[in-house]
């Protein structure tokens, strides 16, 4: 009798902690590339003296773009996981940038080397996760 409800419920449960991953998609891949050009291209503006706020204005907007195209595209592709990665990222550039903004001075070398390696190691590891995906043209750590 309770064999039944139980098989469920434990089917019901091994589902429910699979998140399926849909398949590689070439744009997204450019995306994630593109945005971690323009996000070092932000460092290495936020760290020239002195700070220029007109380039890092302009830098912001084409951010803010840029992360606002790829979620568009997650949204459209109905992509969760890609939705939550991108999240994590932007939510480091807003910090960084809440930060450099009310600082009002450029970062300093060794801020812009450790900010710098987060965000290769960041954008690096959202780009591995889709040369993961299925039907993938790339090769993760590539």
């Amino acid at each position: 009798m309770l064999r039944k409800p139980f098989l469920t419920l434990c089917c019901a449960l091994l589902l429910s902690a699979c998140t399926p991953v849909d398949n590689y998609n070439a744009q997204a891949y450019q995306q994630l590339q593109t945005l971690e050009a323009s996000y070092q291209r932000f460092l290495t503006d936020a760290a020239a003296a002195p700070l220029d706020q007109k380039i890092i204005a302009q830098d912001d907007a084409i951010l803010r773009q840029e992360f606002d195209d790829a979620l568009m595209l997650a949204a459209t592709l109905n992509d969760t996981l890609r939705i939550e990665n991108l999240n994590v990222l932007e939510g480091g550039y807003f910090r960084l940038h809440a930060r450099l903004m009310h600082q009002n001075a450029p970062l300093s070398p060794l801020q812009a080397k450790l900010y710098g390696q987060q965000v290769q190691q960041a954008c690096q590891l959202a780009i591995d996760g889709e040369c993961l995906r299925a039907g993938a043209a790339c090769h993760s750590g590539s």
